[in-house]
């Protein structure tokens, strides 16, 4: 596993019924690719290169980062996201409409 996090934070405002809810994701796990599966795309690990740093704030070079599962990492951390939202329901009075 190698988790990395974000330079600067992904945050973005999610409409929740008549509510608007923020969200972030500071850090991202990845898991190592299975045998056999493909290495990741370029521009994902250049992405991630770019984007991120591991628990020291150290670039994590693109030859280590083609050996983890980059879309699934970054696939799994927005659905925690969605499942968090899903998981609090309305924030009533939490966020201005």
């Amino acid at each position: 596993m190698l988790t990395l996090y974000y330079r600067t934070p992904l945050t973005g405002i999610r409409r929740q019924g008549t509510f608007r809810v923020p969200w972030r994701i500071d850090k991202v796990t990845f898991r190592p690719l299975a045998d056999g599966a493909l290495p990741p795309e370029p521009e994902i690990i250049k992405a991630c290169h770019n984007l991120m740093r591991d628990v020291d704030g150290n670039a994590v070079p693109g030859s280590v980062l083609k050996g983890y599962d980059l879309k699934e990492g970054l696939a799994a951390a927005f659905r925690s996201v969605e499942a968090a939202h899903e998981r609090a329901g309305d924030p009533i009075g939490e966020v201005a409409q």
